[in-house]
């Protein structure tokens, strides 16, 4: 079993999709194929937003890991490596937030942009063993979507790791996001064997990660794994509480 790419660490993230050369082309491809846009089409409308937002004065000042705009969409792409209940409350808040300064800032309702949210999990968001969960605003009796201004993507990196690499060439969405997901070097260099943009955007972050104090990441990790770990482990609790309560009034 592989270990998690060392990719995913927020430092090196932010340097991907930030990177002067190669950014806004790398998240042009990701939101694209997501899209089914043309990623020229995306990458020739892109700009960064600048990553810290607080449009109510009562929220709490929250930083994304990178978001873009264009003159259709606003897009902010977060990079999860731990799930849990205070990890999925800081990422609706972004996108409630980009929504709120896009209400802001329009003169009318029907111009305000649509917010989409990409998020690349380093576990299974549903544990459905799929790749790809799309979360929409809509019916719960007759699934009809009844918003199109709000769009949550999950990707699924964990099983984009341990997919076949034959999958894996076959889709390009697969193949721009497979060296975040897999540690196996021998894999990702016969990928990209024939991807000079790739090849260079995986160059890129090996030498940013290569300069890299590791002590200040495992800590940061390890703090945000210790938050995330008692949400988990209270949320196990709840529903432990819950069945024996349950219980107690069935037998009852």
């Amino acid at each position: 079993m592989q270990s998690k790419s060392i990719m995913t660490y927020d430092n090196i993230i932010k340097n991907i999709f930030t990177n002067p050369s190669t950014g806004k082309e790398y998240a042009s491809h990701i939101i694209g194929e997501v899209l089914d846009i043309s990623p020229d089409e995306i990458y020739d409308n892109l700009e960064y937003i600048y990553p810290e937002i607080q449009d109510n004065i009562d929220a709490v000042k929250s930083t994304m890991d990178v978001s873009f705009e264009t003159d259709k969409i606003i897009i902010n792409i977060e990079v999860n490596r731990n799930s849990g209940k205070r990890r999925k409350v800081q990422n609706d808040t972004y996108v409630f937030q980009l929504y709120l300064r896009e209400l802001k800032s329009s003169k009318y309702y029907d111009k305000i942009r649509p917010v989409i949210q990409i998020n690349l999990d380093t576990y299974d968001y549903l544990r459905k063993d799929e790749f790809e969960y799309v979360v929409k605003l809509m019916d719960t009796k007759y699934h009809i979507v009844v918003s199109d201004k709000l769009l949550i993507v999950h990707l699924n990196l964990l099983k984009l790791r341990d997919m076949d690499i034959r999958e894996v060439k076959n889709d390009r969405l697969k193949t721009t996001l497979y060296f975040l997901a897999s540690s196996n070097e021998k894999l990702i260099k016969e990928l990209y064997r024939d991807d000079e943009f790739m090849k260079k955007v995986k160059e890129q972050a090996d030498s940013f990660a290569s300069g890299i104090d590791w002590a200040d990441l495992y800590f940061d990790a390890e703090e945000t794994f210790q938050n995330d770990l008692h949400d988990i482990v209270m949320d196990e609790v709840r529903e432990e509480i819950t069945e024996q309560v349950t219980k107690d009034v069935t037998e009852k």
